[in-house]
């Protein structure tokens, strides 16, 4: 049960530390407008996600040092493909939401956004907790 409790309260705090850095670059967005700016390459915002990806896992480390599944039923280094795919939905599915309610969202709210930072908190994670 703990194990479990500590899984929902990582991915909770995980989407919440999400969507503040989207509210972040949200507000960085507009203040952009502001000035007319076209904005940062995607080679560049794509390495934006992914360190904010890696500053959050590091982050979360305060919360749980440990593994959150137990050694028997672990497979090494399957988050590095499932907090992307799952981070990519996530965010993706949020910046459809905010298209269909008249906002703008923010290149973090695309798959491909959201899956670099899922895959760069994976792997801080990955490479603190050790495999």
């Amino acid at each position: 049960m703990d194990v479990l409790l500590a899984f929902l309260l990582e991915g909770f705090a995980e989407l919440l530390f999400t969507f503040l850095f989207e509210l972040l670059i949200e507000s960085a967005d507009a203040l952009a407008d502001l000035w007319s700016y076209k904005g940062p390459s995607n080679l560049l915002v794509g390495a934006g996600c992914l360190v904010m990806g890696v500053a959050i896992g590091l982050n979360t480390l305060w919360l749980s040092a440990e593994r959150l599944t137990p050694s028997t039923y672990r497979i090494p280094g399957i988050s590095l493909v499932l907090a992307p795919l799952a981070a990519g939905l996530a965010m993706h599915l949020f910046g459809s939401w905010r298209r269909e309610h008249g906002g703008h969202p923010t290149r973090l709210a695309t798959y491909w956004g959201g899956g670099l930072f899922g895959f760069g908190a994976a792997l801080a994670r990955f490479l603190m907790v050790g495999r």
